[in-house]
């Protein structure tokens, strides 16, 4: 049985905090250990991946939660094998651990009166409208936004209506939602945050993700008569560090060595935006790789959705609006360009 705690106002207040990330031994769950405040470092930090704790299995839960007693849980765990998600094979498996197992978590940590950040994706948004308003004035709407507007289309607000096209994408918001109505009726902060494009490169070489394919790719092709790459330059999203997300993210909790302070402001399972500043194509992040390692970009060959197929949809405007997390006061990511080069020369 989980040992209820205090009714928290917004800040918890304890000898020493004790963090619990699930999913810790991940791409995040790695970042948030390597980049965690000094402050943070004095307590106690339990990185813990499925074999220590699945999230799928209630009583694993319960009893992990009533050994650590920790003061702040952050789910990073998720099934992202986004085109492997597709196959009815695997389906159950997704939504074992994105929707199941983000709603028990959450219940559990609710429960035990635990504050809770859970993370959370673009794709629930899918192929949305959220398009520049006809005969808006689009100097007036960029001023309330973020990010600017491109093409016509507007960055993807907190409240734009949600229309996932994939299984990774349904079954990620139907986690959201499990995870609010778990703190629904409660005073325990709670914030779900969604990302966008995730990398580390060259600074997690155990992990993959775009950055580190383009690295690789761009070394395999030097020698090739036709050494050239062709990637998407159709999809439009917001390139995010890891890095830059666990700092937003320990930022965010308030946390150091006595206390978990969430801005007060946030309603339990309130949802922000966290992604790196900017917007581009992952043409336009290839480009900037191979530019990086000192490889001509030109070699980096743009292609559309339809000549690179793939099992799940991807939408084609995928860019965050961060304005909700600015709104917290919070220190905005750096610009994707920025980031790509710390991935590239290997730099947290």
């Amino acid at each position: 049985m989980v040992r209820p705690g205090p009714v928290y106002t917004g800040t918890r207040r304890v000898k020493t905090v004790n963090i619990l990330i699930a999913g810790g031994r991940g791409q995040l769950g790695t970042a948030l250990a390597m980049t965690a405040p000094a402050s943070v470092r004095r307590g106690r930090i339990s990185c813990l991946g499925r074999a220590d704790l699945d999230i799928t299995q209630q009583d694993v839960i319960h009893d992990v939660l009533d050994s650590e007693q920790p003061d702040l849980i952050i789910n990073a765990a998720a099934y992202t094998a986004v085109d492997r998600a597709e196959d009815p094979a695997h389906q159950d498996a997704a939504r074992a651990v994105n929707t199941d197992g983000a709603a028990y978590l959450a219940q559990a940590a609710a429960q035990a009166e635990i504050p809770f950040i859970h993370i959370s994706t673009d794709y629930v948004y899918g192929q949305s409208d959220a398009v520049e308003p006809d005969g808006g004035d689009e100097s007036a709407n960029q001023a309330e936004a973020s990010e600017p507007f491109v093409g016509g289309h507007a960055p993807l607000r907190v409240d734009t209506p949600t229309h996932p096209q994939s299984v990774y994408g349904r079954t990620k918001l139907a986690g959201d939602r499990a995870v609010q109505k778990a703190f629904e009726n409660t005073d325990v902060p709670c914030v779900i945050v969604r990302t966008a494009w995730v990398y580390s490169g060259s600074a997690l070489p155990d992990h993959h993700d775009f950055v580190s394919t383009m690295l690789r790719l761009e070394q395999q092709s030097r020698g090739d008569d036709s050494p050239h790459v062709r990637v998407v330059n159709d999809q439009w999203g917001s390139p995010t560090n890891v890095f830059d997300l666990a700092r937003g993210l320990w930022e965010l909790s308030g946390a150091s060595s006595a206390t978990i302070n969430f801005p007060t402001i946030l309603a339990p399972g309130s949802v922000v935006h966290c992604t790196g500043a900017g917007a581009c194509t992952w043409w336009d992040v290839a480009r900037r790789v191979f530019a990086e390692v000192g490889a001509d970009p030109d070699r980096v060959i743009p292609i559309s959705s339809e000549d690179y197929p793939t099992a799940a949809a991807r939408p084609h405007w995928s860019v965050l609006d961060n304005s909700s997390w600015l709104a917290l006061g919070l220190t905005p990511l750096p610009a994707w360009e920025d980031g790509v080069h710390r991935a590239v020369t290997g730099v947290c």
